[in-house]
């Protein structure tokens, strides 16, 4: 893959965050004339070119880096096709990473849960053993309180088993759309 330099542009290359335009040219060709003029403006426009020739260059680029448009040389049925591998890949990619998000999630509420439980319910018979004057009976309830607020937090992560076993992903729903 061909890296362009991050050109400091005068404006017009440059989103709001002041940082060049990020573009990936897929399925051109250096030496084709269209793709040269087009290398050629997106330069002049200050804007950062990045150039994948294959489809696992087009994945490499995709997964390691954020970019603001993408080119596609709609005139090589075989770039159509390597972009559709290349997302896929990517897509693939993103998917490992929430379930292993989500699996750390539901392992993490699953292991404060009992835990949780045991605190809240030593919390409330002591609570409920004191009277409402007593000096403690304040700290006591806050702890009741913010106990019982952590478990339904928790509650709120286990239910994401339930999500995750029977659904599928909003990126597994996009990919399988665009098949």
């Amino acid at each position: 893959m061909t890296r362009g330099k991050r050109p400091a542009a005068a404006g017009g290359g440059k989103p709001s965050g002041g940082q060049p335009t990020r573009v990936l040219l897929f399925g051109g060709d250096k030496k084709d004339a269209a793709s040269s003029a087009l290398t050629a403006a997106l330069a002049a426009a200050g804007c950062a070119l990045d150039v994948a020739a294959s489809a696992d260059q087009a994945a490499s680029a995709l997964r390691g880096d954020a970019y603001d448009l993408l080119v596609l040389d709609l005139t090589r049925p075989e770039a159509a096709a390597g972009l559709r591998e290349a997302a896929t890949v990517v897509v693939s990619a993103e998917n490992e990473r929430l379930s292993r998000a989500v699996l750390f999630a539901r392992q993490t509420a699953h292991d404060l849960a009992q835990p949780l439980t045991t605190i809240l319910a030593r919390a409330q018979l002591l609570r409920n053993k004191m009277k409402p004057e007593d000096p403690s009976y304040r700290a006591v309830s806050i702890i009741c309180d913010e106990a019982d607020r952590l478990a339904r937090m928790v509650e709120e992560f286990q239910k994401l088993k339930e999500m995750s076993r029977d659904s599928r992903s909003p990126l597994e729903a996009e990919a399988s759309e665009a098949e």
